[in-house]
Protein backbone atom coordinates (compact mmCIF):
# COMPACT_ATOMS: atom_id res chain seq x y z
CA UNK A 1 0.00 0.00 0.00
CA UNK A 2 2.87 2.38 0.78
CA UNK A 3 4.33 1.73 -2.66
CA UNK A 4 1.25 1.69 -4.86
CA UNK A 5 -1.34 4.01 -3.30
CA UNK A 6 -2.36 6.95 -5.50
CA UNK A 7 -2.86 9.14 -2.41
CA UNK A 8 -0.06 9.96 0.03
CA UNK A 9 -0.13 7.55 2.99
CA UNK A 10 -0.78 8.53 6.61
CA UNK A 11 0.33 5.71 8.92
CA UNK A 12 -1.28 5.13 12.33
CA UNK A 13 1.91 4.22 14.13
CA UNK A 14 1.73 4.19 17.96
CA UNK A 15 4.71 1.81 18.27
CA UNK A 16 6.91 3.53 15.67
CA UNK A 17 7.03 0.56 13.30
CA UNK A 18 6.08 2.51 10.17
CA UNK A 19 8.46 5.30 11.14
CA UNK A 20 11.40 2.91 11.39
CA UNK A 21 10.46 1.17 8.13
CA UNK A 22 10.14 4.43 6.17
CA UNK A 23 13.40 5.78 7.64
CA UNK A 24 15.28 2.64 6.59
CA UNK A 25 13.78 2.90 3.11
CA UNK A 26 14.66 6.62 2.85
CA UNK A 27 18.21 6.16 4.12
CA UNK A 28 18.76 3.25 1.72
CA UNK A 29 17.58 5.36 -1.24
CA UNK A 30 19.77 8.27 -0.13
CA UNK A 31 22.82 5.97 0.02
CA UNK A 32 21.95 4.48 -3.38
CA UNK A 33 21.47 7.84 -5.10
CA UNK A 34 24.40 9.48 -3.25
CA UNK A 35 22.46 12.76 -2.98
CA UNK A 36 22.91 14.72 0.30
CA UNK A 37 19.59 15.70 1.90
CA UNK A 38 17.69 13.37 -0.46
CA UNK A 39 15.72 12.03 2.52
CA UNK A 40 14.13 14.70 4.70
CA UNK A 41 12.44 14.11 8.08
CA UNK A 42 10.03 16.84 9.17
CA UNK A 43 7.93 17.30 12.32
CA UNK A 44 4.32 18.46 12.10
CA UNK A 45 5.29 21.31 14.47
CA UNK A 46 8.05 22.61 12.15
CA UNK A 47 7.52 26.18 10.99
CA UNK A 48 9.14 25.73 7.57
CA UNK A 49 7.12 22.78 6.26
CA UNK A 50 5.97 24.67 3.13
CA UNK A 51 9.52 25.72 2.25
CA UNK A 52 10.88 22.19 2.70
CA UNK A 53 8.05 20.69 0.64
CA UNK A 54 8.68 23.18 -2.18
CA UNK A 55 12.31 22.06 -2.42
CA UNK A 56 11.32 18.39 -2.19
CA UNK A 57 8.68 18.66 -4.95
CA UNK A 58 11.04 20.45 -7.36
CA UNK A 59 13.98 18.11 -6.72
CA UNK A 60 12.12 14.82 -6.32
CA UNK A 61 13.01 14.23 -2.67
CA UNK A 62 11.78 11.63 -0.19
CA UNK A 63 9.91 13.26 2.74
CA UNK A 64 8.64 11.84 6.05
CA UNK A 65 6.36 14.03 8.17
CA UNK A 66 6.23 12.77 11.77
CA UNK A 67 3.87 13.39 14.71
CA UNK A 68 0.86 14.38 12.64
CA UNK A 69 -2.18 15.34 14.72
CA UNK A 70 -5.87 14.66 14.02
CA UNK A 71 -6.08 17.94 12.13
CA UNK A 72 -3.77 18.23 9.15
CA UNK A 73 -2.14 21.57 8.52
CA UNK A 74 -3.67 23.63 5.67
CA UNK A 75 -0.07 23.92 4.34
CA UNK A 76 -0.34 20.28 3.23
CA UNK A 77 -3.41 20.88 1.06
CA UNK A 78 -1.49 21.50 -2.24
CA UNK A 79 0.42 18.24 -1.68
CA UNK A 80 -2.56 16.10 -0.62
CA UNK A 81 -4.83 17.39 -3.41
CA UNK A 82 -2.24 18.20 -6.09
CA UNK A 83 -3.19 20.27 -9.10
CA UNK A 84 -0.69 18.84 -11.56
CA UNK A 85 -0.50 20.11 -15.15
CA UNK A 86 1.38 18.74 -18.13
CA UNK A 87 3.68 21.32 -19.74
CA UNK A 88 5.19 19.65 -22.80
CA UNK A 89 7.42 16.89 -21.47
CA UNK A 90 7.44 18.34 -17.95
CA UNK A 91 4.82 18.63 -15.22
CA UNK A 92 4.01 21.50 -12.92
CA UNK A 93 2.05 21.75 -9.67
CA UNK A 94 0.14 24.64 -8.13
CA UNK A 95 1.56 25.20 -4.66
CA UNK A 96 -0.19 28.05 -2.87
CA UNK A 97 0.18 31.07 -5.14
CA UNK A 98 3.19 29.53 -6.94
CA UNK A 99 3.54 27.13 -9.83
CA UNK A 100 6.42 24.70 -9.31
CA UNK A 101 8.09 22.18 -11.59
CA UNK A 102 6.91 18.75 -10.43
CA UNK A 103 9.49 15.96 -10.16
CA UNK A 104 7.77 12.56 -10.32
CA UNK A 105 10.35 11.05 -7.96
CA UNK A 106 8.86 13.09 -5.11
CA UNK A 107 7.56 10.81 -2.30
CA UNK A 108 5.64 11.92 0.78
CA UNK A 109 4.76 9.93 3.92
CA UNK A 110 3.03 10.92 7.16
CA UNK A 111 2.94 9.14 10.52
CA UNK A 112 1.01 9.70 13.73
CA UNK A 113 1.61 8.14 17.15
CA UNK A 114 -2.06 8.56 18.16
CA UNK A 115 -3.38 4.97 18.67
CA UNK A 116 -6.98 5.65 17.54
CA UNK A 117 -7.07 8.94 15.63
CA UNK A 118 -10.36 10.29 14.30
CA UNK A 119 -9.96 12.01 10.94
CA UNK A 120 -12.81 13.83 9.27
CA UNK A 121 -14.31 12.39 6.06
CA UNK A 122 -12.87 15.42 4.22
CA UNK A 123 -9.37 14.41 5.35
CA UNK A 124 -9.84 10.69 4.69
CA UNK A 125 -10.64 11.22 1.00
CA UNK A 126 -7.30 13.04 0.55
CA UNK A 127 -5.02 10.42 2.16
CA UNK A 128 -4.43 6.69 2.27
CA UNK A 129 -4.85 5.72 5.93
CA UNK A 130 -2.73 2.68 6.86
CA UNK A 131 -2.91 1.14 10.34
CA UNK A 132 0.52 -0.03 11.50
CA UNK A 133 -0.63 -0.49 15.12
CA UNK A 134 0.67 -3.82 16.31
CA UNK A 135 -1.55 -6.66 17.52
CA UNK A 136 -0.71 -8.95 20.43
CA UNK A 137 -0.02 -11.92 18.14
CA UNK A 138 2.12 -9.71 15.86
CA UNK A 139 4.14 -8.44 18.82
CA UNK A 140 4.57 -11.99 20.10
CA UNK A 141 6.08 -13.01 16.74
CA UNK A 142 8.45 -10.03 16.82
CA UNK A 143 9.50 -10.72 20.41
CA UNK A 144 10.11 -14.37 19.53
CA UNK A 145 12.37 -13.27 16.69
CA UNK A 146 14.19 -10.84 19.00
CA UNK A 147 14.61 -13.43 21.77
CA UNK A 148 16.05 -15.99 19.35
CA UNK A 149 18.35 -13.32 17.86
CA UNK A 150 19.70 -12.54 21.33
CA UNK A 151 20.05 -16.14 22.47
CA UNK A 152 20.72 -18.03 19.22
CA UNK A 153 21.70 -15.42 16.66
CA UNK A 154 23.02 -17.99 14.16
CA UNK A 155 19.62 -19.74 14.19
CA UNK A 156 17.69 -16.56 13.38
CA UNK A 157 20.24 -15.59 10.70
CA UNK A 158 19.81 -18.98 9.05
CA UNK A 159 16.00 -18.62 9.18
CA UNK A 160 16.08 -15.16 7.59
CA UNK A 161 18.48 -16.37 4.91
CA UNK A 162 16.19 -19.31 4.07
CA UNK A 163 13.15 -17.03 3.80
CA UNK A 164 15.07 -14.66 1.52
CA UNK A 165 16.44 -17.49 -0.66
CA UNK A 166 12.98 -19.05 -1.07
CA UNK A 167 11.53 -15.69 -2.12
CA UNK A 168 14.33 -15.18 -4.68
CA UNK A 169 13.83 -18.69 -6.09
CA UNK A 170 10.10 -18.12 -6.45
CA UNK A 171 10.77 -14.84 -8.26
CA UNK A 172 13.26 -16.52 -10.65
CA UNK A 173 10.70 -19.20 -11.53
CA UNK A 174 7.93 -16.67 -12.17
CA UNK A 175 10.21 -14.55 -14.39
CA UNK A 176 11.28 -17.60 -16.43
CA UNK A 177 7.69 -18.81 -16.80
CA UNK A 178 6.59 -15.34 -17.94
CA UNK A 179 9.40 -15.25 -20.51
CA UNK A 180 8.43 -18.66 -21.90
CA UNK A 181 4.75 -17.66 -22.14
CA UNK A 182 5.77 -14.45 -23.89
CA UNK A 183 7.99 -16.37 -26.34
CA UNK A 184 5.21 -18.90 -27.01
CA UNK A 185 2.78 -16.06 -27.68
CA UNK A 186 5.14 -14.52 -30.25
CA UNK A 187 6.14 -17.81 -31.90
CA UNK A 188 4.57 -19.07 -35.14
CA UNK A 189 2.29 -22.00 -34.09
CA UNK A 190 3.20 -23.94 -37.24
CA UNK A 191 6.95 -23.66 -36.61
CA UNK A 192 7.06 -23.82 -32.84
CA UNK A 193 9.20 -26.99 -32.78
CA UNK A 194 11.78 -25.28 -34.99
CA UNK A 195 12.31 -22.44 -32.49
CA UNK A 196 15.68 -23.46 -31.00
CA UNK A 197 15.79 -20.59 -28.50
CA UNK A 198 12.33 -21.47 -27.20
CA UNK A 199 13.17 -25.17 -26.82
CA UNK A 200 16.44 -24.29 -25.07
CA UNK A 201 14.63 -21.92 -22.71
CA UNK A 202 12.10 -24.62 -21.86
CA UNK A 203 14.89 -27.09 -21.09
CA UNK A 204 16.81 -24.55 -18.99
CA UNK A 205 13.66 -23.61 -17.06
CA UNK A 206 12.89 -27.25 -16.34
CA UNK A 207 16.45 -27.79 -15.06
CA UNK A 208 16.24 -24.65 -12.90
CA UNK A 209 12.83 -25.70 -11.57
CA UNK A 210 14.18 -29.13 -10.58
CA UNK A 211 17.17 -27.55 -8.81
CA UNK A 212 14.96 -25.03 -6.99
CA UNK A 213 12.58 -27.87 -5.96
CA UNK A 214 15.50 -29.75 -4.39
CA UNK A 215 16.70 -26.59 -2.63
CA UNK A 216 13.20 -25.96 -1.31
CA UNK A 217 12.91 -29.53 0.01
CA UNK A 218 16.13 -28.99 1.95
CA UNK A 219 14.87 -25.60 3.13
CA UNK A 220 11.62 -27.15 4.45
CA UNK A 221 13.62 -29.59 6.58
CA UNK A 222 15.86 -26.77 7.86
CA UNK A 223 12.85 -24.55 8.67
CA UNK A 224 11.24 -27.36 10.66
CA UNK A 225 14.46 -27.86 12.65
CA UNK A 226 14.64 -24.12 13.32
CA UNK A 227 10.93 -23.99 14.29
CA UNK A 228 11.43 -26.70 16.92
CA UNK A 229 14.50 -24.87 18.31
CA UNK A 230 12.59 -21.55 18.44
CA UNK A 231 9.62 -23.05 20.29
CA UNK A 232 11.39 -22.95 23.65
CA UNK A 233 11.25 -19.13 23.51
CA UNK A 234 7.54 -18.94 22.60
CA UNK A 235 6.32 -18.63 26.19
CA UNK A 236 8.75 -15.78 26.86
CA UNK A 237 7.59 -13.91 23.74
CA UNK A 238 3.93 -14.43 24.72
CA UNK A 239 4.48 -13.01 28.24
CA UNK A 240 6.39 -9.98 26.92
CA UNK A 241 3.52 -9.21 24.50
CA UNK A 242 0.95 -9.49 27.32
CA UNK A 243 3.05 -7.25 29.57
CA UNK A 244 3.43 -4.61 26.84
CA UNK A 245 -0.32 -4.38 26.17
CA UNK A 246 -1.11 -4.43 29.90
CA UNK A 247 1.19 -1.43 30.39
CA UNK A 248 -0.19 0.51 27.41
CA UNK A 249 -3.79 -0.10 28.58
CA UNK A 250 -3.09 1.27 32.06
CA UNK A 251 -3.65 4.78 30.74
CA UNK A 252 -7.35 3.87 30.44
CA UNK A 253 -7.46 3.38 34.22
CA UNK A 254 -5.36 6.39 35.20
CA UNK A 255 -3.32 8.64 32.90
CA UNK A 256 -0.51 8.85 35.51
Amino acid sequence: MLDYTKRWPLCIDPQGQANNFIKKMGNALQAEKKIPQFFKILKASDEKISMELEVAIKNGRFVLLENVSERLSPELEPVLVPQIKQKGKNKSIKFGDKELDYNEEFRFFMTTTIPNPHYSPETCVKICLINFAITQSGLKDQMLSLAVTLEKSELESERNMLIETNAKNEKILVEKEDKILNDLDKADPNKILDEDDLINNLSATKADANKIKKDQDVAVESMERIRIAREKYTELAKKVAILFFALTDMVNIDHM
